[in-house]
Parts: structure tokens; C-alpha cells; sequence
């Protein structure tokens, strides 16, 4: 399950980072120990509104590594 949400996450960064550069360090950070920062930076660089499935996957982020 969490290999999956780290994915998920991925797809994620991809959607709502608008720079490629960006979005390419953050999916290089994500690690169970930076995961808070990543998602940290994302909300605050994030380029439109999460969609709801979306924000439940970050919701699970948080429950199992947070």
C-alpha cells in the first residue's frame, strides 16, 4: 500500500507542478523521512486545486507516513 501511495504521489507532482525541474526534485526527495516537506512544498507551488481523488490520496499520504 505505501509503494502505491508513494506512486500516486508521483503522478501527483506531475499534475499540480508546473515546472518540470520542480517537480522532478521533489519526486527525486520522497523518502518516508521527507515525505511532510514534499508535501509541504506541493501545496504551496501547486498550480490549481486538488481534485477530490487526489486530495483522498493525500489524505492516506499523511495517515501512513505522517
Amino acid at each position: 500500500m505505501k509503494n502505491k501511495l508513494l506512486i500516486e504521489l508521483q503522478k501527483i507532482i506531475d499534475r499540480y507542478i508546473e515546472d518540470n525541474n520542480y517537480a522532478e526534485k521533489l519526486k527525486q526527495e520522497i523518502s518516508p523521512l521527507k515525505i511532510k516537506y514534499v508535501l509541504g512544498e506541493l501545496e504551496k507551488n501547486k498550480i490549481k486545486e486538488y481534485s477530490s481523488e487526489d486530495r483522498e490520496i493525500i489524505k492516506n499520504i499523511y495517515f501512513y507516513f505522517c
